[in-house]
């Protein structure tokens, strides 16, 4: 039996779309993906009868902008 719930199904899939996403040129930088991870997580959740929410590449983009507010710039200054 998986061990995996709701949550890592939703991460799995918004971290795939993230990574091809930055394949596309769309975004750069950002976490390392286990790409290949991600899909074993998301086929052992698919067999519990779980899959991942539509929504979550949106809201992992979201966590990583406020992440991204928070940085510093090169000059040193954040944004506001």
């Amino acid at each position: 039996m998986s061990k995996y719930t709701q949550t890592d199904a939703d991460s799995a899939y918004a971290y795939l779309a993230f990574a091809d996403a930055r394949r596309k040129g769309l975004v750069q930088g950002g976490p390392p993906i286990n790409e290949r991870r991600a899909r074993q997580i998301l086929r052992e959740c698919a067999e519990r009868g779980i899959r991942p929410d539509p929504q979550a590449p949106a809201r992992l983009i979201a966590e990583l902008q406020k992440l991204g507010e928070n940085t510093p710039k090169k000059d040193g200054t954040r944004d506001a």
